[in-house]
C-alpha cells in the first residue's frame, strides 16, 4: 500500500533511513536538502518506509503542481531491494489528483518508458578501483590538456563559502542560463546546510596573483561525489583548472565504493567534455504530464 503523507505527517528519521539505504540513493532526496531547495513537499510512502517517492510542489494561481527544484538532477522513486517492475508505475499512479501538472525527473534506476517519459543523459565513473586505473581510461585529449595545465602555477584551495564562485558564475555565464537571483539564494542556504553537515566539497583555484579564477562545488555522501556547479573565468578555462580540480578529486577518492557524478549533460560539448574522463553513459527519464 502506498500513502501520501505531507512533510508535517513524515517520520523524517525513517524517511532519510530509507534514502541512506536505498540501492539507489541520491543526496537531493534527504530531507534537509529538499527543505533547502523546494518550496514545499510531500512524499509517497511504500509499507513502512521500504519505498519512498518525494514530491516537491508549487502552488500558482490556485493551482497545486509537481515541479524539479532547482540544484536537484533526479528524484523518484526510492528503495532498499530490487523491486517489482510494477512499483514506479504503482507509484506514479498514487500520486494526488490534486496537483494538476506534473514535471519531474526520475532516477537512473526507475526504468520505466510511456509516452509521458522522455529519456536524458547522464555520465557517471565508478571510483572502486586505482587512481592510475581512472587515469588510463581517460583520452589522449584529457591527458594531454592535464599535462599542459600542471605547467602553469596554480593553487587550489579548500572553501566552505561558496559567495565568489556564484558572483563569477553571474558574471560569465548568467545572461546564458536561466537562473533567478532566489535560485542563487538557494545555493547559497544549501552550500550553509551542505557545511554543517559535512557534505560538501569546494575547491577554488588562484592565479599567481593569488586572484580567484574559478572553481567546482561537490556534493558526497557515502555513495557518491556529485558535481553540482562549477565556473570559470577565461584565465581558468585557458589554464584548464576544471580538469585539474576533477583529476584531484579523482585521485583523492579513488579505491572507495563512491560514484563519481557528473551530473549531465545532453550538451554535446559538456558530454564530449565528461566523457574523456572515462565517464559511463547513463539514462534517466523526465516525467511530465497534465492532468487538468
Amino acid at each position: 500500500m502506498i500513502t501520501y503523507l505531507t512533510r508535517k505527517e513524515l517520520n523524517t528519521e525513517k524517511y532519510n533511513r530509507c534514502i541512506k539505504n536505498a540501492i539507489n540513493s541520491r543526496i537531493y532526496a534527504y530531507s534537509w536538502y529538499l527543505d533547502c531547495v523546494a518550496d514545499q513537499w510531500d512524499v509517497l510512502v511504500a509499507a513502512d518506509y521500504e519505498a519512498v517517492m518525494p514530491l516537491p510542489w508549487r502552488k500558482k494561481y490556485l493551482v497545486k503542481y509537481i515541479y524539479l527544484p532547482v540544484w536537484i538532477q533526479q528524484l523518484g522513486v526510492f528503495y532498499n531491494k530490487k523491486p517489482n517492475s510494477d512499483l514506479v508505475p504503482r507509484f506514479l499512479k498514487a500520486i494526488p489528483k490534486k496537483f494538476k501538472f506534473i514535471e519531474l525527473n526520475l532516477n537512473a534506476d526507475n526504468s520505466i518508458q510511456n509516452k509521458f517519459m522522455t529519456p536524458r543523459i547522464n555520465y557517471v565513473l565508478n571510483l572502486n578501483t586505482s587512481y592510475q586505473h581512472l587515469v588510463d581510461n581517460y583520452n589522449k585529449g584529457r591527458k594531454s590538456d592535464l599535462k599542459s595545465a600542471r605547467k602553469h602555477m596554480i593553487t587550489f584551495k579548500n572553501s566552505n563559502n561558496a559567495l565568489d564562485l556564484i558572483t563569477i558564475f553571474k558574471e560569465v555565464k548568467g545572461h546564458d542560463v536561466q537562473l533567478k537571483n532566489a535560485d542563487y539564494k538557494l545555493l547559497e542556504q544549501l552550500t550553509t546546510k551542505l557545511v554543517d553537515l559535512n557534505k560538501m566539497v569546494l575547491v577554488e583555484a588562484f592565479n599567481e596573483e593569488n586572484e580567484i579564477i574559478g572553481g567546482i562545488l561537490f556534493l558526497i555522501d557515502s555513495s557518491r561525489i556529485t558535481y553540482l556547479f562549477s565556473v570559470s573565468t577565461s584565465e581558468g578555462r585557458e589554464k584548464n583548472i576544471i580538469s585539474l580540480i576533477i583529476d584531484d578529486v579523482l585521485k583523492k577518492y579513488a579505491n572507495s565504493k563512491r560514484i563519481f557524478d557528473f551530473e549531465g549533460s545532453m550538451m554535446p560539448n559538456v558530454a564530449s567534455f565528461f566523457r574523456s574522463f572515462g565517464a559511463i553513459q547513463e539514462e534517466y527519464y523526465h516525467y511530465r504530464k497534465y492532468r487538468l
